[in-house]
């Protein structure tokens, strides 16, 4: 819905406004005594509306961040004994490259 800047008739032109325009918010959340008027009670409604729907978003996105982070940690463990695994086989084998030399 587009947030724009406006003016109220009975204000005049001088008093600017911003947000949607009222045929704006009744086309798209169908509440509202009519298509002139943006009552209190209707822009709190869809504004705590709009917070729940972000704050279930934020919890998702919560969990799949800690997912994630779990997913990495795991992998980050994996890694760090990959690494210790090939240290300990270079070791062994330049214990053995040095034993064939001396021969």
């Amino acid at each position: 819905m587009p947030i724009t800047r406006w003016s109220c008739k009975s204000q005049g032109k001088t008093v600017r406004h911003i947000g949607p325009v009222a045929q704006d918010f009744k086309a798209a959340f169908g509440v509202g005594e009519n298509d002139t008027t943006i009552t209190t009670v209707d822009a709190d409604g869809v504004a705590f509306a709009a917070i729940q729907g972000l704050n279930q978003l934020s919890q998702e996105k919560d969990r799949k961040i800690a997912t994630q982070g779990a997913r990495i940690e795991k992998q980050a463990r994996a890694v760090r004994q990959l690494s210790a695994l090939v240290k300990t086989l270079a070791a062994k084998i330049e214990l053995l490259e040095r034993g064939q030399q001396a021969r």
